[in-house]
């Protein structure tokens, strides 16, 4: 799924100015990493694309939608082909780790044949299958992020946005569910990932946007193609 941000500028009231005339295209396939300090445009850039804000100024275009001009009605389908990923999990205590990869297709009405099917293969993706039937509270931090993760696939999504999915995780686990993000960018899934921990960065061929203040002060390609 192509992004493009095309001379945007987001601002708050009274005085923030999160991002500044930031023009952007990340093609479909691309792993995309934004960096940058806290309160540099990381999170604001993220919601721009998932519709959750809309820009003071400029264009947002995901895939064939003008996020600008987008119906009401239609963002919950445009979000269908959208994974998300964040920092804090944000899994539902009382549902198992199955329940909580099942649960968005269930509320979409998919039908119950096609959500086993589809949940039992991203679990087993994800390497939880054994601790499926596990309650978060019970999960390790890392385990916890694979369900998310599995949760995030399970709409088989064209695009995965991951904000700091390794912002809680000891150096050892962040190696493991980095090596889960690039395997699903290796099936052909767009990957944006917002992070300010370097020890991400891989040496694949990926692109790398480096936000400061809200400008782009960065944006090249790292590693062989």
């Amino acid at each position: 799924m192509k992004i493009s941000f095309i001379s945007v500028t987001k601002a708050f009231a009274p005085d923030i100015v999160a991002l500044d005339n930031v023009n952007l295209s990340i093609s479909t396939g691309d792993f995309a990493y934004v960096m940058g300090k806290s309160g540099s445009g990381k999170s604001t850039l993220i919601r721009l694309i998932t519709r959750e804000a809309i820009p003071t100024r400029g264009r947002v275009v995901v895939g064939e939608y003008d996020l600008g001009k987008i119906k009401k009605a239609d963002i919950p389908f445009f979000r269908r082909d959208i994974g998300i990923v964040s920092q804090d999990f944000k899994l539902i205590p009382r549902l198992t780790a199955y329940e909580n990869v099942t649960f968005a297709l269930e509320a979409m009405g998919i039908p119950y044949r096609y959500v086993k099917a589809r949940a039992n293969k991203v679990i087993d993706q994800v390497g939880m299958w054994r601790r499926r039937a596990f309650y978060p509270p019970q999960l390790s931090g890392g385990e916890q992020q694979r369900v998310a993760i599995a949760r995030a696939l399970v709409k088989a999504p064209a695009l995965i946005l991951a904000d700091e999915p390794t912002g809680n995780l000891d150096a050892k686990t962040t190696e493991d569910i980095m090596n889960l993000f690039w395997s699903i960018n290796a099936s052909g899934i767009t990957v944006v990932m917002a992070t300010h921990n370097l020890s991400t960065l891989r040496e694949n061929h990926c692109r790398l946007i480096e936000l400061q203040s809200g400008y782009v002060a960065r944006d090249i390609w790292i590693g062989d193609q």
